[in-house]
């Protein structure tokens, strides 16, 4: 798909648009860097850089873009992107996540089998050793980050059950990276949110989105609001008079007075 959009910039070899990506911290601990059950990073068929230290953001050349003169004398115009947006591979992802919620976790394997294959050099890779990494890991701190983040659902999964979606989820963060996908998986399974202060990874919490924060619904379109339709709240708190919370960000022996609203 073709769209005058930014975004090859701020997920390309540039230094601007690293509030739109994350660190290599992230990377490392829990994304598109992180050890699964292809083993270490270096046996994925997949490669993100960091880019710019100064930046700190992760790069994956996979969004290509162009620039359209709209005046070739002045050197103005749009800058376009263009990604494939339905792929083979995610939605092999989607498949194995839908048998894995039926409870068909043989089948799931299956194409779990078929994307790591492609994905990864490693080819001793199981059915069993692909559930033994996800029981084997932490449930995701947000001072000790792993893939492994833990749901907030209605119905009931079985440990294998369980243990297969996160390799689906963790596969298609790392696949999808710069698509702006994660979000549905996140509001799907219910998955909290941390806003963490990193430095010199050491980590502080500022903030967190819950399952239940009206700030994770979709805020509606700005010709709708403009039509006189009540947007959707973002407030976190019950009470609206409380507009600030002041609270301390300690990172090592470091604290400092924040606030939220």
């Amino acid at each position: 798909m073709d769209a005058v959009s930014s975004w090859p910039y701020c997920h390309g070899p540039y230094s601007g648009g690293g509030r739109y990506s994350f660190s290599k911290y992230i990377s490392d601990n829990e994304a598109s860097t992180s050890n699964g059950p292809w083993g270490d990073y270096a046996l994925l068929n997949f490669r993100a850089l960091n880019y710019d230290a100064n930046a700190k953001k992760m790069v994956a050349y996979k969004i290509a873009g162009y620039f359209e003169y709209t005046d070739v004398i002045n050197k103005i115009g749009y800058v376009h992107s263009v990604q494939a947006i339905f792929t083979a591979d995610e939605t092999l992802l989607t498949r194995a996540e839908a048998y894995a919620l039926k409870g068909d976790v043989d089948n799931a394997a299956k194409d779990m089998l078929t994307f790591l294959g492609n994905y990864s050099v490693k080819r001793n890779i199981t059915k069993q050793s692909i559930l033994d990494f996800y029981k084997n890991i932490e449930y995701y701190k947000y001072d000790v980050p792993t893939p492994k983040k833990a749901f907030n659902i209605d119905f009931s999964l079985s440990e294998d059950q369980e243990n297969m979606i996160h390799a689906i989820l963790h596969s298609r963060r790392v696949l999808t990276m710069h698509e702006g996908q994660r979000w549905n998986d996140i509001k799907r399974y219910g998955i909290v949110i941390y806003r963490r202060l990193v430095q010199n990874n050491e980590v502080g919490l500022l903030d967190e989105l819950k399952p239940n924060d009206p700030r994770r619904a979709y805020q509606l379109p700005k010709e709708i609001l403009g039509a006189g339709l009540p947007g959707n709240p973002r407030s976190y708190y019950e009470n609206e008079e409380i507009k600030y919370t002041l609270f301390y960000c300690c990172i090592g022996s470091s604290c400092k007075l924040m606030s939220k609203g």
